[in-house]
């Protein structure tokens, strides 16, 4: 045999019938020698890296568990323990999954990363039977599936890089040219010819390893055990990733064989096929986004490798239910798909909202599973002060607490928090916040800050976090609410085609506002440029007020009123000189004010009724007060003027009048006779109080008799009304009582003001319960 006989047979790759043998003797071995724990087991250790975790008879009482071990074996998998009885850890479990399973249609399953849709879905194919593909190859602490699918997505060509394969940019329009039409055709043939090969290596596995737990005689239920196992986990199973190496072999086959092979299979074995499951969809969905479109709507947009991969496997699988899992809520791309293939079931869903361990008793009794009776009542407090009872965090927390040991549990908590915010609660560092363990890819820093800058929902966030921090409020939201989920800084709060979602776990609350106070676009800095640049910006929705508060302090300790605001007419004197603001105090005879010698730890109040308003006016905690719905003006503050003259400010952003042309930016300012219009008896009692101040001078072009000297001319009241991006009707004229612009190119030249602490958000955390 000379050389070039021996390297040809080194290079013969086995047929696909020569794999199925191969890897069938596998799985006979595997089969023959399961034991009741078909997966590794994880084994808690005495120590780990110096740190003592658990004493010998803890250990034992863990071995008892039958907890799996994760691909890294030092650490459990939470993923898939105590299978087929999840109501153990969460008794409410039973009714979300019942739900999730009624009915007859098609599911998009879609919620926060982490909340626990993977969870879900194992549990139905457990039950019910069926595929599980997933998008990505996983993580350190989620290592779920096989690679087959993932693998088949990254080797797709494209014609831009390899002049073969995708044309990445289809131009979509309601008549599509003849080459457009082409390209889509094109696309769609060469993704089909991938994923129906995918599919036929699954069916090819599914249909041996039927035929083997046949002959084995397995009960249906333990088989659909060990087939969910082998998919979920089959480096673990058989050490090997049985269904991507027959995906492989299946890969050369000819489109007339791979039809005939699937047809035969599915012949074979897709009664026995309940589900078919893609997992982490998102990674899909954010790939060749312009290279397909939909078809079943009157005018057509462009479409990811989703929607192809969907209508392959209902066309193939007409009878089964498909469920797609993502963070990524895209309910028309799925309803499309569907209706576009052979399936007998059009209908599509969105199921949202999954369930949280909703109190601290339930919250204790999930760690008492693993950890009976370890921790006082103020661990099980503080683990749902910053949990919230959300799995994505509990879960995360209970794997490192196995890990580490009960006794620092509460070390665990706060090196997540730290690593998870990019901070340390309460100003330290947590000494385990430095272990490696805690900085795998599935603890890492969440929502990066460039994805929110990038985000439409930039102002939402943004409101969330000051409604949160100063208000003591999270609100369902309606708007943007799936590209705020999809952020992962939301969650569903319920199910459809028009679910509600809320912004309000605690570690992401901190994240978010670590982000404000460094984002050049989320910082009230950033709100105000996005004004001047665009009028119609929404200024209540980005939370303009609250963060204009901090502005003017900084302001008036930076600068002359002057330069702070601008005045039409005649300037009086007192703008030429620094104000300081004050708190109101008009309950006293003299003097109604209190000076402030620093920053208070919090600047505004803010008012719901008419009464907190005249509290305030009376005696005031805070400079700053947003005033209640009716008083007619969005922020009032008051300032000791220069001549010993004080002022009540009222902030407008909101004005009566239309505007002329688009870039007329005058507006008429309100009059004092319109706060509380609709409550003439509270607008007297204003009017009353602001007698109490000494008359306000205001500019005078007339000269006292027989002097050079300006007369003195005074305000009907010591009222300054001061506009935001608007300039008041007459520009030239002086008001009385005055009015004035806010001169934002000046102030946007201070330094950043700071709006919040990180500790305003850990107080209002720690006030929860």
């Amino acid at each position: 045999m000379d050389i070039n006989e021996i390297l040809a047979l080194a290079t013969v790759v086995p047929s696909l019938d020569d794999s199925l043998a191969s890897e069938a003797e596998e799985l006979s071995a595997f089969l023959e020698t399961a034991e009741e724990h078909i997966l590794p087991l994880w084994n808690p250790r005495p120590e780990d890296r110096g740190l003592a975790t658990w004493d010998t008879d803890e250990i034992s009482r863990l071995r008892r568990l039958n907890i799996p071990e994760n691909t890294t074996p030092s650490i459990p998998d939470l993923g898939i323990h105590a299978l087929g009885r999840l109501d153990a850890l969460d008794p409410a479990f039973p009714n979300t999954l019942n739900d999730f399973v009624n009915g007859e249609n098609h599911t998009f399953l879609s919620d926060a990363s982490g909340v626990g849709k993977t969870r879900l879905v194992t549990e139905a194919l457990d039950r019910y039977g069926g595929f599980y593909f997933t998008c990505t190859a996983g993580t350190s602490l989620n290592a779920h599936g096989s690679a087959d699918l993932a693998t088949a997505l990254t080797e797709i060509r494209t014609q831009g890089v390899y002049g073969s394969g995708l044309f990445e940019n289809i131009a979509i329009s309601k008549r599509m040219s003849r080459r457009a039409t082409a390209e889509l055709a094109h696309n769609q043939r060469h993704v089909r010819r991938i994923f129906e090969r995918l599919l036929l290596s699954r069916l090819l596995v599914f249909n041996e390893f039927c035929t083997q737990s046949s002959t084995r005689g397995l009960a249906e239920e333990r088989a659909r055990r060990i087939w969910l196992l082998l998919q979920l986990r089959p480096e673990a199973t058989l050490h090997h990733d049985y269904f991507y190496n027959i995906y492989r072999a299946v890969e050369d086959l000819h489109d007339e064989e791979v039809v005939y092979r699937l047809e035969s299979a599915l012949e074979a074995c897709g009664s026995r096929i309940s589900y078919v499951v893609i997992d982490e969809a998102h990674i899909a969905q954010d790939s060749f986004t312009h290279a397909f479109a939909t078809s079943t709507y009157e005018v057509p947009r462009h479409a990811s490798i989703l929607r192809e991969l969907i209508k392959c496997f209902a066309d193939h699988l007409p009878q089964q239910r498909l469920v797609v899992s993502s963070p990524q809520l895209d309910l028309p791309l799925m309803i499309d798909a569907i209706a576009d293939s052979n399936t007998t079931t059009k209908d599509v869903r969105h199921f949202g909202g999954l369930r949280t361990l909703d109190s601290v008793e339930r919250c204790t009794d999930y760690l008492n599973h693993f950890f009976p009776n370890a921790f006082s009542p103020e661990d099980y407090r503080q683990v749902y002060t910053w949990t919230r009872g959300r799995m994505r965090f509990l879960a995360l927390l209970t794997t490192y607490a196995l890990k580490f040991g009960a006794r620092n549990m509460l070390q665990c908590l706060y090196a997540l928090v730290s690593v998870l915010v990019d901070y340390n609660p309460r100003g330290v560092e947590p000494p385990l916040a430095k272990h490696d363990d805690f900085h795998l890819e599935t603890v890492l820093p969440l929502l990066d800050h460039k994805d929110m800058d990038r985000s439409a929902t930039w102002p939402t966030l943004r409101k969330s976090v000051v409604d949160y921090v100063l208000h003591g409020r999270t609100e369902p939201r309606l708007e943007h609410c799936a590209s705020l989920v999809s952020l992962n800084a939301a969650h569903f709060l319920d199910s459809g085609s028009s679910p509600s979602a809320v912004v309000d776990e605690p570690i992401i609350l901190l994240r978010i506002t670590r982000w404000v106070q460094t984002s050049a676009r989320a910082s009230i800095f950033g709100v105000i440029r996005r004004k001047l640049a665009d009028n119609a910006f929404d200024l209540k929705e980005a939370a303009f007020v609250e963060g204009f508060a901090a502005v003017l302090w900084s302001a008036f300790n930076a600068f002359d009123v002057s330069a702070c605001f601008d005045f039409p007419g005649l300037r009086p004197d007192w703008v030429h000189h620094r104000a300081s603001l004050v708190l109101p105090c008009f309950r006293r005879r003299r003097r109604p004010f209190a000076p402030l010698t620093a920053r208070p730890e919090s600047l505004l109040n803010v008012a719901e009724t008419r009464d907190d308003v005249f509290k305030w006016l009376n005696d005031a905690s805070r400079p700053f007060l947003i005033p209640d719905k009716d008083f007619g003006a969005e922020l009032l503050f008051m300032l000791d003027l220069h001549g010993d003259a004080q002022v009540l400010v009222t902030v407008h952003t909101k004005f009566s009048e239309a505007k002329r042309t688009r870039r007329d930016l005058r507006a008429v300012p309100p009059r004092p006779d319109e706060f509380y219009k609709k409550f003439p008896e509270d607008n007297q009692r204003l009017m009353d109080i602001l007698a109490k101040l000494p008359p306000l001078p205001i500019g005078s072009h007339k000269r006292t008799r027989g002097s050079d000297a300006t007369k003195v001319r005074h305000a009907r009241l010591p009222l300054l009304r001061l506009l935001c991006f608007a300039e008041p009707w007459r520009p030239h004229e002086a008001y009385d009582p005055p009015v004035a612009s806010v001169n934002f190119g000046r102030l946007l030249q201070l330094p950043p003001p700071v709006e919040f602490n990180m500790s305003d958000v850990e107080k209002r955390i720690s006030e929860y319960i």
